[in-house]
C-alpha cells in the first residue's frame, strides 16, 4: 500500500500528502515523526503539533507533526484509494 499521494495545492503547485494510515501510526507510536508536503518524506524529531517547520530533505517549509496533519484533513483514505486502484468503487 502507497502511504504517500502527490497532489495540487491551491497555488497549484505538486505536493504531497499521507495516507490516514501512515498518521494514524504515527500518532499510536512515537509520535515525533512529521511528513514534509513538498517531498513527501518523513522526518524524526518533529513535535505532534508542528507547522511549517524546515525539512532537512529538501528545505522547505512545510513539515507539519502528524496530528496537525490530521486536524487540518491533510490526509488520504487509504483504504479508498486501494479499492480504486483494484476497480473497487465502494
Amino acid at each position: 500500500m502507497n502511504h504517500v499521494q502527490q497532489y495540487r495545492a491551491k497555488n497549484g503547485r505538486l505536493q504531497f500528502k499521507p495516507s490516514d494510515a501512515l498518521l494514524i501510526e504515527i500518532t499510536e507510536g512515537d509520535n515525533s515523526t512529521g511528513f514534509c508536503l513538498a517531498c513527501g518524506e518523513t522526518v524524526d524529531g518533529v513535535e505532534p503539533d508542528a507547522a511549517g517547520y524546515t525539512c532537512p530533505h529538501c528545505h522547505a517549509d512545510k513539515v507539519f507533526g502528524a496530528e496537525d496533519l490530521l486536524a487540518r484533513g491533510l490526509y488520504f483514505d487509504a483504504d479508498r484509494a486501494e479499492d480504486i486502484a483494484r476497480g473497487r468503487f465502494a
